[in-house]
Formats: structure tokens, C-alpha cells, sequence
């Protein structure tokens, strides 16, 4: 599922689908969103530790620190606020974009384009990071 960790189906024993989307915040954890925020971080930031990548936060860098962090502030609020509104998106769609494919566990089709969409704003949070303004 795409919201993996978000409702706590371990403890309350029913899968994150079942579980009306107003009472999303009492099974509410916030372990998800930091777990994401931090592997979203590190792949935008983690090049950098590398030699042959552009060193991102050097002098030689045209944006300065504090508009760096600002411009990544801000995609990781759209990036967590999907993933708080995905629950609401999911309950107004249709069966055939949310349902898997089989029993095994396979994406839906609201999954992959969860994950496209993440994709894409990585891509435009790098391009915008790494080119000169």
C-alpha cells in the first residue's frame, strides 16, 4: 500500500483501506512521515556527499544555504500533505484505480501514480536545486 505505517493496521487489525477517512487521525503516526521526509532528503541531498557530484552547499554554489532549505521546505510540504490528503483522494475514486490487481499484494493504480507524482517532484526539486537561478 502507499500509505504504509500511516494507520497503524498492526495494531487496530484491519487493513488501511477499511478505516473511514475522518477518523484518520486517530491512528495517526507520524513515524511515516519522517521516514519519508528523511529518504525524500536523502536522495536529493545524499549525491552530495560524493566527490564526483556537485557539491550543493559549497561557495561555489550560486543559491545560497537558507533559499536551498526554504526551496526544499516547500516541496516537502507538498510532498507530506499528499501523502495526508491521499486517504481522502483514495475514498472519492473509483474501485478499478484503487483496488490491486490480485491478492498478493501488487500496486494499485493510484499507487503508481502516487509514486509518479513523487517522482516528478523530486525531478523538479533537483532541477531547481541544481541549476544556476
Amino acid at each position: 500500500m502507499f500509505l504504509f505505517g500511516l494507520i497503524d493496521a498492526i495494531e487496530t487489525g484491519v487493513g488501511g483501506r477499511n478505516i473511514d477517512p475522518r477518523e484518520i487521525l486517530r491512528y495517526f503516526s507520524w513515524a511515516t512521515y519522517a521516514f519519508v521526509a528523511a529518504v525524500y532528503s536523502w536522495f536529493l541531498f545524499g549525491g552530495t556527499l560524493f566527490k564526483a557530484r556537485p557539491r550543493i552547499f559549497s561557495k561555489e554554489h550560486t543559491r545560497s544555504t537558507p533559499e536551498i532549505l526554504a526551496i526544499h521546505a516547500v516541496f516537502l510540504i507538498i510532498l507530506l500533505g499528499g501523502m495526508a490528503l491521499a486517504p481522502f483522494i483514495v475514498a472519492v475514486l473509483p474501485d478499478w484505480m484503487t483496488d490491486t490487481f490480485d491478492f498478493r499484494g501488487h500496486l494499485s493504480i493510484f499507487d503508481i501514480l502516487a509514486f509518479l507524482l513523487m517522482f516528478a517532484l523530486y525531478g523538479i526539486e533537483r532541477f531547481l536545486l541544481y541549476t544556476a537561478p
